[in-house]
């Protein structure tokens, strides 16, 4: 089954031993999951687990393997991002608050995908990504996203702990995936 990598991780992540659970040490960093995909539509979903340290912060989202694993996803071009503070999105270290509803310990995110190409004949943009909270849609983040294979991607900030569910069975089963 899909798992955290061992060597698509920042090392001052501590993976456990199932590959399922994370929890971040020191500044941002970033690990991304052992599989991705270039087409259709995938979900996944993060239970925020209590912070070994209170000033823990998380970013959930979605990553080339080109994205820098040293920073948090949303950093760079190669990552798109939902915040724990301010329900913010994150591409390319552009931030903009209040897309969502902020998360914390005991909420569960879950984050959608859906890659079918750059437009439908009317031009409407059939890539997307958005993302839920305890199974409420925070409506779409991003649109037209260039083409690549995109892996599930957490970053963790000092003492941040999640575990994730790939599926097949999900605690906020995702809705019919789409993209708009």
């Amino acid at each position: 089954g899909v798992a955290l990598s061992r060597t698509d991780c920042a090392p001052q992540l501590m993976l456990s031993k199932d590959q399922l659970t994370v929890t971040g040490e020191k500044g941002f960093r970033m690990v991304r999951a052992t599989a991705g995909a270039s087409e259709g539509a995938w979900y996944f979903e993060v239970l925020v687990l209590p912070p070994a340290r209170a000033d823990g912060h998380v970013r959930i989202g979605w990553s080339t393997g080109a994205g820098d694993l040293q920073a948090p996803v949303g950093y760079d071009r190669h990552s798109y991002a939902y915040r724990d503070l301010a329900g913010s999105r994150v591409h390319a270290s552009l931030r903009h608050d209040g897309y969502g509803a902020p998360y914390g310990p005991g909420d569960v995110v879950g984050a959608q995908i859906v890659l079918a190409g750059p437009s439908d004949p009317s031009g409407a943009p059939t890539s997307a990504i958005r993302f839920f909270v305890n199974g409420v849609d925070q409506g779409v983040a991003y649109t037209a996203l260039a083409p690549a294979a995109y892996l599930p991607a957490v970053s963790l900030y000092m003492g941040a702990r999640v575990r994730v569910n790939f599926g097949p069975r999900f605690v906020c089963a995702p809705p019919p995936l789409r993209a708009e």
